[in-house]
């Protein structure tokens, strides 16, 4: 399973030959189904705890085994 990063404003469509599980919001898709996955009207606020650089975290995971 690979993670996606995508715009937030493109609507995006999944179109798939076998059975999928999307982990969008839990879909499990039968062979031939098409999602659209489209932004919906509610955001969502995070609160870190503690100090978080990405850059240092992204280097970990590629190259620290």
């Amino acid at each position: 399973m690979v993670p996606i990063i995508h715009p937030y404003e493109i609507p995006i469509k999944v179109l798939t030959s076998e059975v999928a599980h999307i982990l969008c919001d839990g879909i499990v898709a039968q062979r031939g189904a098409e999602i659209r996955i489209t932004p919906g009207d509610r955001r969502v606020r995070f609160i870190r705890t503690r100090q978080y650089r990405m850059y240092d975290r992204l280097f970990r995971r590629l190259f620290i085994p």
